[in-house]
């Protein structure tokens, strides 16, 4: 499909018929939403119009569905004073186009691609229609605007498309008007221009193309005319929910399909790091939520200078003692637990053949000393009541360089950017970093148990 031209694209429209950019109005929905409450319908028109199952509602929200004119034509339009209606080259297009589409005898069980109606559009991009006026104003309008002539390919040569006779040569008198809507759109609302006017002072002029209209109506399995009949495995697929319309808000704010007033374009969402930075709403949020965030009172008035904390800073560093402080009441033993670490690294005693029994004299085996274990009869480990349960292995408490509380202890072990005289915070700031920072109080760790022991109450 060529793409639509670049006066039609989303913020640079025309009008259709006069080609002015001010004092615009647009007929959107040509095909009303309103045909989705009819699912047999529904699927019928996507089936024959090479779309997914729950495509269509794609379409009639889309551009294509739509007609741009100024405001004055929009109402004449509107009120069903002129009709627009596909020449007859047009016509013979869509036809045969609908005819290669691959939904016509097929196989049910053949679930090939077929060729979406937005195939069609032609390499301009633009359709040609015929503009048929049905009251005065609408002649005096086509009057006003310099529209083009048919040529010889539009009016088919004097040949009726459908009928294949002779037409008359006024039908050839009808100007042509260039659109980027499709003829599926047009022939709807022509229909239902149709249906709610009264043209039978003009039938005979607009019979030629109201056979037309017809044939094309059935031929694309439209409204009534909709005869089409998509397999049992088209009908029970699940509908297509991939379109703009099932994304989440902070996803969909990205597509802008038509454009904005003045108001309504101030709130559209910008990088942070644009121009604009004060108009986004990313900034407005984080500004927002940054004024209500709660700071304590700083001792220097230098923004840049680092707030010493006195609980950290204030008490010197006591000198190293060679006894060990002792750990809080963490676990009922008072003990940290060995880690599987140390389980699985510790050597272990060799195991004897089950057929080999030692004997009290027999030297121990070799291995390190570290891995040897107390020699005891089975009978005193069968009496010991402090023996282990089977299966088990007992260890001792893991001897560490430094306890816990010691090794996470901020009076001890604080930060550099605590003793640098620089711009902070910076980006690589940490949450802990930013505890520091802003409140003096470091994040408290976690300990075997999993319960988020304060450091204040370490520290005590």
């Amino acid at each position: 499909m060529a793409p639509l031209p670049t006066e039609y694209v989303y913020f640079h429209k025309k009008c259709t018929m006069t080609g002015t950019v001010d004092n615009l109005s647009v007929i959107s929905g040509l095909i009303q939403p309103t045909v989705m409450q009819n699912q047999s319908e529904a699927y019928r028109m996507e089936w024959a119009w090479g779309l997914p199952r729950g495509g269509l509602m794609y379409y009639l929200t889309s551009p294509l569905n739509d007609m741009w004119l100024r405001t004055d034509i929009a109402e004449l339009y509107a009120r069903g004073e002129f009709i627009l209606a596909p020449t007859f080259k047009t016509y013979i297009e869509a036809m045969e186009f609908s005819k290669r589409a691959g939904f016509a005898d097929r196989e049910k069980r053949n679930a090939s691609l077929r060729r979406p109606l937005t195939a069609l559009c032609p390499p301009s991009g633009l359709y040609r229609y015929i503009y048929f006026p049905l009251t005065d104003a609408a002649r005096k309008l086509q009057d006003q605007l310099q529209l083009q002539s048919q040529t010889e390919e539009d009016w088919n040569m004097g040949i009726h498309p459908a009928t294949g006779r002779a037409v008359h040569g006024s039908v050839r008198q009808y100007p042509v008007v260039e659109a980027p809507t499709h003829p599926v759109s047009v022939c709807s609302y022509m229909l239902d221009t149709c249906n709610r006017v009264d043209y039978s002072a003009l039938e005979s002029k607009l019979a030629p193309f109201r056979q037309c209209l017809w044939q094309f109506l059935k031929q694309w399995s439209m409204d009534v005319f909709a005869d089409a009949e998509p397999p049992s495995w088209f009908i029970n697929d699940c509908a297509k929910g991939w379109d703009d319309e099932t994304l989440c808000s902070s996803e969909a704010t990205g597509y802008l399909p038509i454009d904005l007033d003045e108001d309504a374009r101030a709130t559209v969402p910008r990088y942070a790091s644009s121009d604009d930075t004060e108009g986004s709403q990313s900034s407005s949020r984080v500004l927002g939520w940054l004024s209500e965030v709660e700071r304590p009172a700083r001792a220097s008035a230098r923004p840049s200078k680092i707030p010493r904390h006195t609980s950290l800073l204030g008490k010197p560093k006591l000198p190293h003692s060679s006894k060990r402080p002792t750990l809080p009441a963490v676990h009922p033993s008072n003990k940290l637990r060995p880690s599987k670490v140390a389980l699985r690294t510790r050597p272990q005693p060799p195991k004897l053949a089950p057929t080999t029994r030692p004997s009290k004299t027999s030297a121990p085996p070799n291995v390190p000393s570290v891995a040897r274990t107390p020699k005891h009869t089975r009978a005193q480990r069968l009496a010991s009541t402090a023996a282990p349960l089977a299966g088990t292995i007992s260890s001792p408490c893991r001897r560490l360089d430094k306890p816990m509380i010691e090794r996470c202890d901020p009076r001890k072990n604080l930060p550099a950017w605590v003793n640098q005289d620089a711009p902070f915070p910076s980006h690589t700031f940490s949450s802990n970093d930013w505890a520091l920072f802003y409140y003096g109080v470091p994040l408290g760790p976690t300990f075997p148990s999993g319960k988020n022991v304060a450091i204040e109450q370490s520290m005590k």
